[in-house]
């Protein structure tokens, strides 16, 4: 039975906080966690929610930020604000759903339900997170982050950019396999890595068991022993 999902709502106008709050309690199977905090929405994307809904405006502070940083742990986001056009591109630019306002709760109710039901179909499996599993991103230095059944998180040089379908070596296991790329994401203020999350490629039903061999093999002191929702 899958986990409930978690939205992660963060806004610093309580009225239009109670009203998006409203217009996502549509079901029994989410629960939703508030803040008006920008530093405490940080932390609690550490959770790993399934879903950030934020408004753009948080004191000093951009929703947008917290939606790349979103972005990086596959999390979809939506960022609700005043009508913008280069807000509304940036959010574009990273895959970032933007709701203006006045806020049409019918609007947001949609895209959430969507991207829920989006996540549910991703996250199939258990994520287990990795230390310092070095690899390779077709022939470009790479690290694993986070591991499942599904596929994989990892760090990779930027450039050039990942390809949709590309090879992943661990060369410590001797395991090579071929993913697809589902996201990327900016890794470091330099913009040199970037975050990318790869599912195994189907089409090769012998390496999919043995990367699942792989994940259930891996010493304990490799892994955290903490568990996360897969992307």
């Amino acid at each position: 039975m899958p986990s409930p999902a978690k939205i992660l709502l963060v806004s610093s106008l309580d009225n239009v906080g109670d009203s998006v709050a409203k217009a996502l309690s549509f079901g029994s199977s989410q629960t939703i966690i508030r803040t008006n905090d920008f530093y405490e929405a940080k932390a609690l994307l550490d959770g790993r929610p399934t879903l950030l809904v934020t408004s753009v405006k948080l004191g000093a502070f951009n929703g947008l930020h917290l939606a790349l940083r979103a972005s990086a742990i596959g999390t979809p986001a939506i960022v609700f604000g005043e009508p913008d056009l280069v807000l509304e591109r940036d959010a574009s630019s990273l895959g970032v759903k933007y709701v203006t306002l006045p806020l049409e709760t019918d609007v947001l109710r949609d895209i959430a339900a969507e991207l829920l039901m989006r996540a549910a179909k991703e996250r199939r499996s258990v994520r287990r997170p990795v230390q310092a599993l070095e690899a390779l991103a077709d022939d470009r230095q790479a690290q694993l982050l986070d591991v499942s059944y599904e596929g994989m998180r990892l760090e990779a040089d930027a450039f050039p950019s990942l390809p949709r379908y590309f090879e992943v070596r661990v060369p410590r296991f001797k395991f090579a396999c071929q993913v697809e790329r589902i996201w990327t994401a900016p890794a470091g203020k330099d913009g040199s890595h970037c975050y990318c999350g790869a599912a195994m490629f189907p089409a090769n039903p012998a390496a999919v068991l043995e990367w699942r061999a792989l994940v259930d093999a891996l010493p304990a002191e490799t892994t955290t022993g903490q568990e996360a929702p897969h992307l």
